[in-house]
């Protein structure tokens, strides 16, 4: 329970630096002038990136969620203006560098916890064993 206030903390700054990426991402492969023209600011892209972070709660996924991910990110950013092509084209996008930073932080991890755990097991006295 008291640790509660700390963990909504990070959620909620997990979940601002996922909509800031996702900022990035589209202002990176639509071209400005679109975004100005269609009026697209940072509360348009969470409403957009929501309904596609919404369709990871589909229970039919394809092969690391590709497929119903970009099928909802092109419906959300279709509705809010952008082409087909510029919709499809930042949901790949995002779900790719996505996908690419998680693994790179999941190897760095496991790499992690694999070194931690050699040191702690050297680190521990065998038991001493009679002839």
């Amino acid at each position: 329970g008291r640790n509660l206030p700390a963990l909504l903390g990070l959620s909620l700054a997990s979940w601002g630096l996922t909509y800031v990426f996702c900022s990035v991402v589209v202002r990176g492969v639509v071209s400005a002038p679109v975004c100005r023209r269609l009026e697209l600011g940072l509360a348009d892209i969470v409403l957009g990136a929501s309904g596609a972070e919404l369709s990871t709660a589909l229970p039919f996924q394809g092969a690391a969620g590709f497929g119903s991910f970009e099928a909802a990110w092109a419906l959300t950013f279709g509705l809010l203006g952008l082409t087909r092509a510029d919709a499809l084209a930042t949901g790949l996008a995002y779900h790719l560098l996505f996908l690419s930073y998680s693994v790179a932080l999941g190897v760095a991890g496991h790499a992690y916890l694999l070194r931690r755990s050699r040191t702690e097991a050297e680190s521990v006295p065998l038991p001493r064993t009679e002839p």
